[in-house]
């Protein structure tokens, strides 16, 4: 089976752990990785653990922002003031999202208390749980990751920029798939040190959080000479947007696709030989040879 399904449900290890438990051999990121992958807080401590430079952040959880009432317990509103103070720290503005959804939905761009406490607010809507990344002035850029093949290294697309023309103030829910005026660069316009620097880093992460299919890692590329580049989240399912029917882009969506459908194939193949055993959390079943630890 090759699932296609984006966001929660599709792509968060839920549909993964029914076809692990039925016994139906997939394609694509397996329970583990795919859940860890749409939960960014769990994903930003797996990229750190491995070296991997994260976008500063505060994860706000449900005990943390329960609202105040007359019968309330007073550490609730000294747990409120302690993540405020810790947000405070990441300085103006930030960006909060729901911690476990994704496209934007739910996310906004706060500037101040007021503007923050609105944005928590509507991004509960979505999940109880919230991150508050620090803004980082810089352009958007995605680079595509796929599972190498026999033991070979993953292979890495061209860092391409996200370039958001159609005056919204960040990359959210309408530029992303109703606005035409969205487009990509190919190759992003950045230094060829900072390409290296992406598509080495990139590299491992298959092998830090497991994705055998593809994986579409986003980068904050900061305009400031000193800084590094930020990893700010890891997509194992990444959706179409109408800005990859660009020329460009279109060229090396193709490659991947190619690429990715074979890898697909032969990973499915390969499930069928006799050493087979139960994958928990690589996409159905594979052989124990490819269970062997990387360097």
């Amino acid at each position: 089976m090759l699932p296609l399904l984006h966001g929660a449900y599709g792509e968060d290890g839920t549909i993964q752990g029914l076809l692990e438990l039925a016994g139906i051999r997939y394609a694509g990121a397996g329970v583990f990785a795919s859940a860890a992958s749409m939960d960014k807080e769990y994903m930003k401590l797996i990229f750190r653990s491995h070296g991997f430079p994260v976008v500063p952040y505060v994860v706000v959880h449900d005990r943390d922002w329960r609202p105040a009432s007359a019968g309330a317990a007073p550490s609730a509103a000294v747990q409120r003031k302690r993540v405020l103070d810790e947000i405070a720290e990441l300085g103006w503005p930030v960006f909060v999202k729901p911690a476990r959804g994704g496209s934007s939905i739910g996310t906004a761009k706060a500037s101040d208390g007021a503007g923050l406490h609105e944005a928590i607010e509507a991004a509960r809507q979505h999940d109880p749980k919230v991150l508050v990344e620090a803004a980082i002035a810089g352009m958007e850029v995605e680079c595509g990751v796929l599972e190498g093949m026999d033991g070979a290294p993953p292979d890495t697309s061209l860092p391409a920029q996200i370039r958001v023309n159609g005056g919204q103030e960040f990359y959210d829910f309408e530029a992303k798939y109703l606005d035409a005026a969205t487009d990509m660069a190919i190759p992003a316009p950045i230094p060829a040190a900072d390409t290296r620097e992406m598509r080495y880093a990139d590299s491992p992460r298959p092998r830090s959080i497991p994705c055998p299919a593809k994986d579409s890692p986003e980068w904050t590329s900061s305009t400031r000479p000193t800084a590094r580049s930020s990893s700010t989240r890891s997509t194992p399912c990444p959706a179409s947007h109408p800005a990859q029917d660009s020329p460009s882009c279109g060229r090396r969506r193709d490659c991947l696709s190619r690429n990715w459908w074979t890898g697909s194939c032969r990973r499915h193949c390969a499930a069928h030989s006799a050493c087979a055993e139960p994958n928990h959390g690589t996409g159905g079943t594979r052989s124990s040879a490819e269970y062997r630890p990387s360097r």
